[in-house]
Parts: structure tokens; C-alpha cells; sequence
């Protein structure tokens, strides 16, 4: 009976199905204790070739995966300078997946016409900033750069795929319920950015907390503190208009403000700042901002190894790393500006400060970025990058009052509206120190909050509904 059972087509089916996961499991093993980087690497394709095929037939699973990458980013170094990561892996076959297994409702979901013309300008401007971009590094290419121009590049890919998540979630986000899986899925990835922040700073002797992680062997470590930073912002405005039960809300909500301390992100604290006191002063409500003096008292109580940069940049203590930071951020300003008036039209092409920067400023520095997101785009892009970014930027506003015009009060899709003001002035605040629009997860963050919006705006029209409502809501 057993022999006959084996030769059934099921069963050789199921046992060839457990000989390769057997297979696959120990190249895995090997491949972990092994210092040949190739065999990870050949893992590493496996795997994307098998996410490559469920991606496409189960989107949604991973489109929960891919949510998290907004605040956590584990990834995979392949050389000195480059690493793959989930996005990469996963990104494209959930979006084709997505829109291959839309429901024929969501290609007819009713949307406020404000909401949907403002909509369609916030694309407009994303491609006339993109364009530029790509304008500005092919006039570097025929200037004689072309490898610089192709580093940038790969950057500017890096950019796009963080802007596909907005219409990853138009495609995924049909209803309310979405709408509360969506917070969900970010808070599960900030425990788990946490989690693994925990362990590092207590067993392995990481300084600050951050949001990319290498999952190679041998060669741990944790990068990004600036982006796990201002994730807290991020993660504060999603929980904020997508609540949920108070206790628990709280207890996260205080959680990440000891995350936030750190990541030891000035650029993250004076944006959580902002976005508080923002917060307060819009819904005119004062007691907000007994939050940022609550947190201030708790600074004494905090690791020394936390609190001491915010204390001695607070008091420009004289030799410290803190004050010579700032300082060489600020000649990184003025040499920018200098590069900007030298090439006022297209600048010196997509993030090239990183390489010219040292033929502006009377020291002959190489200062890397700009450190000022709309510097760095002025010194790279020109007038016209920085014409994109405005563009970009009133987008966003006219979105924001599409959408609060056409939600009912105490809706989610209000709610967001509500939160969009602080949100997006805390975006400029940390940007104005800092460059994190031009990565992945800056963008990611901002592609999501701006799908969200016309999502929930969509849900509160009666394009999506609630399934744990007895009635839909009125068109």
C-alpha cells in the first residue's frame, strides 16, 4: 500500500516538492558559514526568482513585506558600495501582481474630482522632477563624466523605486480594513526595527539606532540613524489618524520616542519637535505640547551616550565632533550656493556635489552631500530642479486641501488631512538639515503618506468600505 501510495503522481509531486526545500535549505546553510560570496549571492537569486513568481500571485502578502521597508531596511551587501534589498526583490512582481488581480470595482472607484486633479498635478510634478534629473546627469555624461553620471543614476533608480509605492498602495488600499492593515504592517516593522536595534546596541556595540540593517554573517551592522529618525515621524502620523486601542497606542507611541533618542538623529528630534508643536497649534489645542516638555524632562534620565550630542550641540561646546559638524555643514551650504551661481540653469548634474564639490570652496574640500535637500538639488539640477521640487511641493498642499475639503469630519481620511500640515512641515525641517528625500526610504515614506491620502479620501467616498461596518457610507 506504501509503494503504492509513492507512485502516485501527488505524492512524487510532494516528495520532489520536500527533496528541493531539503536541498535549498542546506545550500542555505552553506552559504551562511561560508566566507565565498558567490554562493550567497546564487541564494540570493534563487530566492528573487522565487519572489519574482509569488510576487505576481500573491501581492498582497507582499505588499504588507514591502510596507515595512518605509521604516526598516534590512539588506544584503554585494559590493563595497552597493546592497540589495527587499525592494529590490520584491517591488516590481507586487506591482504587476497588483494590478493584474485588481477587482473590476476598483477600476470604476469614485474619487472627489478635487482630490483626483490634485492627484494627477502630484504625478506631473514627480515626472517633471525625474526628467530633470535625468536631463541634468546626461549633460554631465557629455561633459566628460559619464561614471559619475552612472553612480547617480543608480541613485535615481533608487528614487523611483521608492515613488512606485504610491501607486502600489492606489492599487492595494481598497477599504478601510486595508486602510488599518497598512498601519499595522508599519508598526509590526517598527518593532522589529527595534528588536533588532536592541540587540545590536547591547551585544554587538552599535553607538546609534537606525533603520538599514546587514543580514550578512560576519559583517553586521546598522546604518541610517537620520532615516530611523524622522521614521518615528513617520510612524507618530500614521498611528495618529489610523488609531487604534489607547493603552497599547501609548505605550508604542512612547516606545518610539526612546528609539528616536537613539538613533541620536538631531535632524529626527528637531522634526518630531516640529511636528508636535505644529500639531498643537493646529488643532489649537496647548496641552500638546506638554509632549516635548515631557520629553525633555526625561533627558536626565537618559544614557549619556544619547543625550550628549543634543547637550553639546545645544551649548556649541568648543572641540567637540558636534560643533565641527555643524560648522562644516554650513560651509557645505555656501559652497553649494557657490556651485548653484556657477550653473544656475541645470546645475552639475544629479547629486554631483558629492563629486565637484572640492573645486567651490576655498579649502578644496570634498564635503559629500550638501546636506540641504533643496541646496543639494540647486547645486545639481539648477533653477529647474529647484522649480520641480516647488512644483512638487504645491502638489502636495493642493492634495492636502482637496482632500480635507471632501472628507467627512472625523473620517480617517480626515484624520490624515489633519495630520498632513505637521507631517509634511516636519519633512521640510529635516531635510533642511539633511538629504533624506533623496534615498529610498525618505521617498518611500512620502510616495506612501500622499497614496494614503486619495486612498483613504477614495474609502471615505464610497469607493471602498469598511467590512466591519453593516452598511457602507453614502456616496
Amino acid at each position: 500500500m506504501f509503494a503504492a501510495r509513492l507512485q502516485s503522481p501527488r505524492s512524487l509531486l510532494g516528495f520532489a516538492a520536500f527533496g528541493l526545500a531539503a536541498a535549498f535549505a542546506i545550500l542555505v546553510g552553506l552559504a551562511i558559514g561560508a566566507h565565498d560570496q558567490m554562493l550567497q549571492i546564487l541564494v540570493a537569486a534563487i530566492v528573487g526568482a522565487a519572489g519574482l513568481f509569488a510576487g505576481c500571485l500573491r501581492p498582497r502578502l507582499f505588499f504588507w513585506m514591502l510596507l515595512g521597508t518605509s521604516i526598516t531596511l534590512p539588506f544584503l551587501p554585494i559590493t563595497e558600495t552597493r546592497a540589495a534589498n527587499p525592494v529590490d526583490l520584491l517591488l516590481l512582481p507586487t506591482l504587476i501582481g497588483a494590478w493584474l488581480t485588481r477587482p473590476a470595482s476598483m477600476r470604476d472607484a469614485r474619487v472627489d474630482a478635487g482630490v483626483a486633479r490634485e492627484g494627477r498635478s502630484l504625478k506631473r510634478a514627480t515626472f517633471a522632477y525625474y526628467g530633470v534629473s535625468l536631463l541634468s546627469l546626461l549633460v554631465l555624461a557629455l561633459r566628460g563624466f559619464p561614471q559619475h553620471a552612472g553612480d547617480s543614476l543608480l541613485i535615481v533608480i533608487r528614487g523611483v523605486q521608492g515613488i512606485l509605492f504610491f501607486p502600489l498602495v492606489l492599487l492595494m488600499v481598497r477599504d478601510a480594513r486595508d486602510l488599518r492593515h497598512v498601519r499595522t504592517a508599519i508598526v509590526v516593522a517598527f518593532l522589529l526595527s527595534t528588536a533588532v536595534n536592541s540587540f545590536g546596541i547591547a551585544a554587538l556595540g552599535v553607538v546609534r539606532a537606525g533603520a538599514g540593517w546587514s543580514v550578512a554573517v560576519g559583517d553586521y551592522f546598522i546604518s541610517s540613524p537620520n532615516e530611523a529618525g524622522f521614521g518615528v515621524v513617520f510612524l507618530w502620523a500614521i498611528v495618529l489618524a489610523f488609531p487604534f486601542r489607547r493603552g497599547p497606542m501609548i505605550a508604542l507611541l512612547i516606545l518610539s520616542l526612546v528609539f528616536l533618542a537613539a538613533t541620536t538623529s538631531r535632524s529626527g528630534v528637531l522634526a518630531w519637535f516640529t511636528f508636535v508643536v505644529v500639531w498643537a497649534i493646529a488643532r489649537r489645542k496647548g496641552w500638546l505640547l506638554l509632549i516635548p516638555l515631557a520629553v525633555l524632562a526625561s533627558f536626565p534620565f537618559l544614557p549619556e551616550a544619547w543625550t550628549g550630542k543634543f547637550v553639546r550641540t545645544l551649548l556649541l561646546q568648543r572641540g567637540s565632533f558636534e560643533i565641527y559638524s555643524s560648522m562644516i555643514r554650513i560651509y557645505a551650504w555656501h559652497t553649494a550656493v557657490r556651485m548653484f551661481l556657477h550653473f544656475p540653469i541645470l546645475g552639475v548634474g544629479f547629486l554631483g556635489f558629492r563629486f565637484f564639490s572640492y573645486q567651490f570652496n576655498d579649502l578644496t574640500l570634498n564635503l559629500g552631500t550638501a546636506e540641504n535637500f533643496l541646496l543639494e538639488t540647486a547645486a545639481g539640477m539648477g533653477i529647474l530642479g529647484v522649480a520641480a521640487v516647488v512644483w512638487v511641493g504645491a502638489a502636495l498642499t493642493g492634495l492636502v486641501r482637496a482632500v480635507r475639503a471632501a472628507s467627512a469630519p472625523g473620517s480617517p481620511a480626515a484624520r490624515l488631512a489633519e495630520l498632513s500640515g505637521p507631517f509634511l512641515v516636519s519633512v521640510v525641517v529635516a531635510n533642511a538639515t539633511g538629504d533624506n528625500l533623496i534615498g529610498i526610504m525618505g521617498l518611500t515614506q512620502l510616495a506612501v503618506f500622499a497614496a494614503l491620502l486619495i486612498a483613504a479620501s477614495r474609502v471615505d467616498a464610497g469607493g471602498g468600505t469598511d467590512p466591519a461596518e453593516p452598511t457602507p457610507r453614502a456616496a
